[in-house]
Order: C-alpha cells, then sequence, then structure tokens
C-alpha cells in the first residue's frame, strides 16, 4: 500500500467512531468465556420507518442443566452506542438525588422477556438484578447529560444515542417476547420446562470525560468525576408508549469493571433460577441420573422491597 495514502486512510478513520468501537469489543473480547459480540447489529427504527444500526451488540448466553437433557437458556444482552468527546470538552451527568433511588431503578424498568420461571420475576428476581448492579447504595439517577461548551444550536449528541440505543433495546425486547409468546411465564417443574430468559440493556459508553454535576446542601454547584451513571430517558411517540428508559452511561475505561458487573447480576439470576426451582445442591452427575426437582415454595426467597403502587410501566414480558 502506499504509505501516504495509508496514512490519509488512517487519519480519515480518527476522526469517526470506528477506532472507540474497536476498542468496546477489544475490552468484551478480553473477558473470556463470557461475552460475545456481534459488532454492529441492525434494527428497525418505528419512528423513521427505517434500518438503523447499533454499534455493539454484545451478549452472555449461560444454560445450566436441569435435567438428563435439558437446560436452562438465559441471556443478557447490551445494545450499545459509542461516542467520543473532544479533548477538553467532558460530558457532565446532571444528578437527581432520589432518596428512593433503589425503587426507582428496581420496579419495571429493565426489558426483559422470559418463559418457565420457577417463581415470579418482580418477587424472585428483578430485586437481584439491583442488588448486584452497581447502582446498589446510589441515591441519585442522571436526569440529563450537558455537553461541556457545546453551541446551543447544535444537537445533543448524548441524547440522541440514548434514545437510538433505547429504541433498539425495545426492538430486540419485542423480538424476544414474540418468540415466547404462548408460553407460560411460570412452570411448577424446571427440568421437564427449562427456563428462558432474555434481558436488554441500552448502553453509552464515552469514549472521554465523564463527569456529574449537582448542588450540594448549601446550593453551592459541585462537579466530579464519575465512571458510571444510570440515566433515566424520557422519550415518546406513537411506535413507542413506554416513556421512561434506564440507560447506562459508562465511560470507556470504566468499561471492564462495568461488565463485570452484569456478569454477577447474570450470575445471581442463574443461581436463582436453580434454587428457585428445586434444585439447589443437586451435582450435575445426580442430573444425568435422573434426580427430580425439590421445589422450594416461592416465599423462601422473597423480594426485599416492597412494589409500587399499581399502575406503573413495566418492561417485562
Amino acid at each position: 500500500m502506499n504509505p501516504e495514502l495509508e496514512k490519509k486512510v488512517i487519519a480519515d478513520l480518527e476522526k469517526t467512531g470506528f477506532p472507540a468501537e474497536f476498542q468496546v469489543r477489544r475490552t468484551i473480547y478480553s473477558h473470556k468465556g463470557r461475552w460475545d459480540s456481534t459488532g454492529t447489529m441492525g434494527y428497525f427504527d418505528l419512528d423513521e420507518n427505517k434500518l438503523r444500526q447499533v454499534d455493539v451488540y454484545a451478549y452472555m448466553p449461560c444454560g445450566d442443566r436441569v435435567s438428563s437433557t435439558q437446560f436452562t437458556h438465559t441471556v443478557w444482552c447490551l445494545i450499545i452506542e459509542v461516542k467520543k468527546s473532544d479533548g477538553g470538552k467532558p460530558w457532565v451527568v446532571l444528578k437527581e438525588r432520589r432518596d428512593v433511588i433503589r425503587d426507582v431503578l428496581l420496579w419495571r424498568q429493565d426489558l426483559v422477556a422470559y418463559s418457565n420461571l420457577p417463581a415470579e420475576w418482580d418477587k424472585n428476581f428483578s430485586w437481584r438484578v439491583y442488588e448486584n448492579s452497581f447502582c446498589k447504595g446510589l441515591q441519585w439517577i442522571g436526569s440529563g447529560i450537558h455537553e461541556s461548551f457545546k453551541s446551543p444550536s447544535e444537537f445533543s449528541r448524548s441524547y440522541g444515542a440514548m434514545v437510538s440505543v433505547a429504541k433498539a433495546s425495545e426492538h430486540f425486547w419485542r423480538e424476544a417476547k414474540e418468540v415466547m409468546n404462548g408460553q407460560p411465564s411460570v412452570t411448577d417443574d424446571i427440568s421437564q420446562n427449562p427456563t428462558r430468559i432474555m434481558f436488554f440493556r441500552p448502553v453509552l459508553v464515552l469514549d472521554g470525560e465523564l463527569l456529574s454535576a449537582e448542588l450540594n446542601d448549601t446550593g453551592t454547584l459541585t462537579v466530579s468525576e464519575i465512571d458510571m451513571a444510570p440515566m433515566y430517558v424520557g422519550y415518546k411517540s406513537a411506535s413507542y408508549t413506554r416513556e421512561k428508559y434506564r440507560v447506562d452511561v459508562v465511560r470507556m475505561s470504566a468499561l471492564s469493571s462495568y461488565l463485570t458487573t452484569i456478569e454477577r447480576q447474570h450470575d445471581a439470576i442463574r443461581s436463582a433460577i436453580i434454587e428457585l426451582g428445586g434444585l439447589s445442591g443437586v451435582s450435575e452427575a445426580e442430573l444425568i441420573a435422573g434426580a427430580r426437582p425439590r421445589r422450594p415454595s416461592a416465599e423462601q426467597s422473597p423480594a426485599p422491597y416492597s412494589s409500587p403502587a399499581a399502575g406503573s410501566e413495566s418492561g417485562e414480558a
């Protein structure tokens, strides 16, 4: 290749988001044995009536033996948009203090499709997602992002990216829900009717500085560095009626740590399936030999938090 042409091509690529996307995929692949990625993935935007793409579709599939021939099938999916902020122009998450942030994040915000659970999702599973997330213990949620030193007339890249991954996640969730249509949500015997779960989380990865801003107790504006932020993104149209979406914003340098928390979430749900399905302590050899579930009552694993008032939005199948 002509060296001059090579320099021009590299310079052109560096103006785009491709190097950052390569880095995201490299980080995903570094978690060997857990994650895979398709790179870009298409989805149909119902508002614009056209096919669009997300930058990275990462997924973590797992199967746990529940009988001599049957396995569960649980998949955690991250729908990722990658953005780069120019040097010296950090993105600033606007914190909204919530004493009940746990409940805001916990109840009915997750895009999850499932069938043949050993117990109800709300009472026995959703709280485990929260308990094993980076959000546990936070008393704030991101209500918006300020792109430092951006002209007021410029389009908000952060909001557009969050809406894009929200739409994409909604698309894949609807597909999964359709696949499981007609299947029972709860079963009495996971050894005969193995659990299936598809969990989708919209994620915005920022290659650049990520800060947060809030007013302290004296009313003074304070700014600090952060690695991750749970965002509450409002969006509604004729085709997307959910109104509120949970989107995680993650700094590129913290992506590996973020993936570890997602792995912890997934493993907690897998363990709960086995426990509530009556197979806790049953070895693989025993399952192959035909051991049957010793099904406990679902009340043995109660949700530690009370459910909010009826009528809140649900992303569950």
